[in-house]
């Protein structure tokens, strides 16, 4: 004999599986929606020489219809580099941002991080046109070291990982930093643009190397109306700096090498 009941607790069990069954197959199909919209809506990543870029809106722009270029991987050609220069530009657009955080991007895990890989980079030179270096965007590249050549500190640093070194000017270096810091240090090595204090403080480029190590030759300047001809280690430009050598720097000091121009 069935005990009382029995048919109204078969029921709900029932019930109850239909619901959690129902559950599943509405999960299944907004999993399903959520990636068809990431895959629609995802930014096209594009080569540039060493680079892979999106295009993004221009967030410190007042017009809604500007646009930059955010660093979101490196070509194949850019994961052999042991050093990169992240460019001003691309195409016309300004580069401002390193990795990115795509608000607009649906998914069930939130916004997308893009992050840059390579195993063989050492270093990274970031120029004062970017921005941010986004969240999570080094994460995978620890090691790097990032030079950071602009005289003022204007850079969201989220992406960057606690291990990654970030070398500045010693000048700003010295008036920014506590002594407590352990990420950010001065840099031994100061290229001077050698014409305008004007122009990023009269800096060019930095650098920060080993005893012993030798200096690598930074990309070549260029000035409206000159010809860029040299490295000097004075400003009167006597002396031409050949890359050839270990420069001998005092604890505490930067090398300094001048641009040496002619006008055209």
């Amino acid at each position: 004999m069935k005990e009382p009941g029995s048919k109204a607790k078969k029921i709900v069990k029932i019930v109850l599986i239909a619901i959690v069954c129902y559950m599943v197959v509405c999960f299944a199909s907004c999993m399903s929606i959520i990636l068809m919209i990431r895959c629609c809506r995802e930014d096209p990543k594009n080569d540039y020489g060493l680079f892979q870029y999106i295009v993004v809106r221009d967030r410190e722009s007042d017009d809604p219809d500007a646009e930059a270029v955010a660093i979101v991987g490196f070509t194949a050609s850019g994961r052999d580099q042991t050093e990169i220069d992240i460019p001003r530009e691309i195409d016309g657009r300004p580069v401002k941002h390193i990795g990115y955080q795509s608000h607009e991007e649906l998914t069930l895990m939130g916004s997308i991080y893009y992050r840059l890989e390579s195993y063989n980079l050492e270093k990274l030179y970031i120029h004062d046109n970017i921005v941010s270096i986004e969240r999570e965007a080094l994460y995978d590249m620890p090691d790097v070291e990032i030079m950071y050549c602009a005289d003022t500190f204007d850079m969201s640093v989220e992406g960057v990982s606690h291990t990654n070194r970030i070398y500045l000017y010693r000048s700003l270096y010295e008036t920014m930093v506590p002594e407590t810091s352990d990420r950010y240090f001065p840099a031994n090595v100061e290229f001077m643009n050698n014409y305008s204090d004007e122009v990023n403080g009269g800096y060019y480029r930095l650098d920060n190397i080993g005893e012993g190590e030798i200096l690598s030759r930074p990309p070549r300047p260029e000035r409206e109306g000159y010809k860029f001809t040299g490295w000097y280690t004075e400003p009167e430009c006597v002396n031409a700096w050949g890359f050839n050598e270990s420069p001998a720097i005092e604890e505490g000091t930067a090398f300094r090498l001048y641009a040496g121009w002619r006008e055209s």
